[in-house]
C-alpha cells in the first residue's frame, strides 16, 4: 500500500508518502518539504526518523 498527499497547489515542493509492507505490516512514512530543506527528505520509520537524500518516490504509477 502506498498512499502518498500532496499540497493542493504546491504538491511539488511539500510532499508526504507513506508505505506499507503487507507482509509484515510495518509502515515507513516520508515528509519532503521544499521550503525547509530542498536536497533531502524526512523519513519516518518504527519511532525513528532518517534524513535521505532527494524528494519522496513518485508512486503514482
Amino acid at each position: 500500500m502506498r498512499p502518498g498527499r500532496a499540497k493542493t497547489h504546491n504538491c511539488g515542493p511539500h510532499q508526504w508518502l507513506t508505505l506499507v509492507d503487507p507482509a509484515s505490516g510495518t509502515a515507513e512514512v516520508c515528509y519532503y518539504d521544499e521550503a525547509v530543506d530542498a536536497q533531502s527528505t524526512r523519513w519516518f520509520k518504527a519511532g525513528k526518523e532518517e534524513k535521505r537524500p532527494g524528494q519522496c518516490p513518485d508512486v503514482s504509477n
